[in-house]
């Protein structure tokens, strides 16, 4: 125990983002719902474009 340290009374509360750190997310999907039945039927990209500044 330390000496002449103040006491600090915390309420009993979580805050929202102790909250929102400590949710989980939900694992993906085993099948997916979509599938290309045919080259080129369903394509990923990346829609973002160039993002600036960029990095190092």
């Amino acid at each position: 125990m330390v000496k002449e340290l103040p006491s600090i009374n915390h309420p009993n509360q979580v805050c929202e983002g102790c909250l929102l750190g400590k949710q989980f997310q939900m694992s993906f999907p085993k099948e997916s719902e979509t599938r290309a039945r045919k080259p080129l039927e369903l394509i990923h990209t990346d829609v973002c474009g160039p993002i600036k500044p960029s990095s190092l």
